[in-house]
């Protein structure tokens, strides 16, 4: 198999000492993530130009070396990127880019940007990567049609795509994950989550004690927990909250017209306060009262105290159903 060249940033004449000697300790680490490109090349075979959906494909290593709390910024309009953490102050990309595209990559210990782009007017370039960063990196891909995919991470993840699905896999500091159309699948326990969509679905199967969700017309369902702070608002999409409450949780959820459920635990005690057009399965009657809608009520399940756990609901013209957890599914 032919290797192209791995892009070492130089030195340059006006580079203090210190950069120069970090310069050269620089090319004796892409040592270590040359000999991974090697390896994962041999198990793809020769570097053929592939015949992709933007036509032909051509393959492409590329290696740097990056502290293990750095950045990496990934551009890809059209395919696929798919982070993968390891343990290793490198990184190492292996992919196929479009034959006429052109691929920039560079930067320093602290900060790597790399990206496609192609001649004005013609049609946008694909880019399949694969990249294998520090696990306590910062990560931030954006793309328009373009499946993101993020797996063993523990630092900063922000990624976002128009079309594409986003998945993440694993308990990253704090994550952004955001599509337009595409669906957003997250397992795992963010300290920090922000989520949204606009048509897509979007799942999350953990828990955080701060996280924020939400759609325009897409579904949107939590699994597992326990949940601590959350906030979940939507315009027209369905609403299905499960799993667990930690002991101090308040769980906000706000709807214009799209039903909620709400699957709790049978013995587990909450607070529960509801203003919605319909509320089903709901224990007791109505509040009534003026000004009081059918749906309005405030429940005690299973004989809350003051600090147990507040779930509020709001839905202008949906309905909240009230129903039995179901069983823990695997993800």
């Amino acid at each position: 198999m032919t290797m192209r060249p791995l892009s070492i940033p130089r030195a340059g004449p006006h580079t203090p000492l210190l950069s120069q000697v970090r310069a050269t300790a620089r090319s004796h680490t892409l040592v270590i993530v040359l000999g991974v490109l090697v390896t994962i090349g041999a198990l793809d075979g020769p570097a053929l130009h592939a015949q992709g959906p933007a036509g032909p494909m051509v393959k492409i290593t590329r290696g740097w070396a990056l502290d293990r709390d750095g950045l990496v910024k990934v551009f890809n309009a059209v395919g696929t990127v798919q982070v993968i953490g390891w343990e290793r102050d490198s990184v190492a990309l292996v992919g196929s880019i479009s034959k006429a595209a052109r691929f920039f990559g560079g930067g320093n210990r602290r900060g790597i940007k790399m990206g496609i782009e192609g001649d004005q007017g013609a049609a946008t370039p694909r880019a399949e990567f694969v990249l294998y960063v520090p696990a306590g990196a910062v990560i931030w891909v954006r793309g328009a049609a373009t499946d993101i995919s993020v797996e063993g991470l523990s630092g900063g993840v922000d990624c976002g795509s128009v079309s594409g699905a986003v998945r993440v896999l694993g308990d990253p500091r704090d994550l952004v994950a955001e599509s337009m159309e595409g669906t957003v699948e997250i397992i795992g326990s963010p300290s920090v989550l922000r989520a949204k969509t606009a048509s897509g679905a979007l799942l999350w199967t953990g828990q955080s004690s701060d996280a924020t969700l939400g759609s325009v017309t897409g579904s949107i369902e939590t699994l597992r927990g326990p949940l601590g702070r959350v906030r979940i608002e939507t315009i027209s999409g369905t609403v299905r909250l499960g799993g667990t409450l930690a002991a101090d949780a308040e769980v906000v959820i706000e709807s214009h017209s799209g039903d909620v459920e709400l699957r709790l635990p049978a013995k587990a005690p909450a607070r529960l306060h509801v203003d919605a057009a319909r509320f089903v399965g709901a224990p007791g009657k109505p509040d009534g009262g003026a000004g009081k809608r059918p749906g309005a009520r405030a429940i005690a399940l299973n004989s809350p105290g003051e600090r147990s756990p507040l779930l509020t609901v709001r839905a202008f013209k949906g309905e909240v159903r009230l129903l039995p957890a179901e069983p823990a599914r695997t993800p």
